[in-house]
């Protein structure tokens, strides 16, 4: 399944709320990496990183959001 997600939430043909609803009823953590500062209206559980950002930055946020969820990447599990 899915451990997390990454998403733009402004773009040209629409916004990603239904989308950030769907993985909020699902229990799935999700961050905005976003040219736009976070939405008064935008829900606290979740991260926003503002563009531009390191990919060293990106990828600390997301094992931030997985946590100590086991993943298996390559037959080999990490905790």
């Amino acid at each position: 399944g899915l451990a997390a997600a990454v998403l733009d939430h402004a773009l040209g043909d629409g916004d990603s709320s239904l989308l950030c609803k769907r993985l909020t009823e699902r229990g799935i953590p999700y961050m905005i990496y976003s040219g736009y500062p976070k939405s008064k209206d935008a829900p606290d559980n979740h991260v926003h990183i503002s563009k531009p950002a390191s990919h060293e930055v990106l990828v600390a946020a997301m094992e931030g959001l997985i946590g100590r969820a086991e993943i298996s990447i390559n037959g080999a599990r990490r905790q």
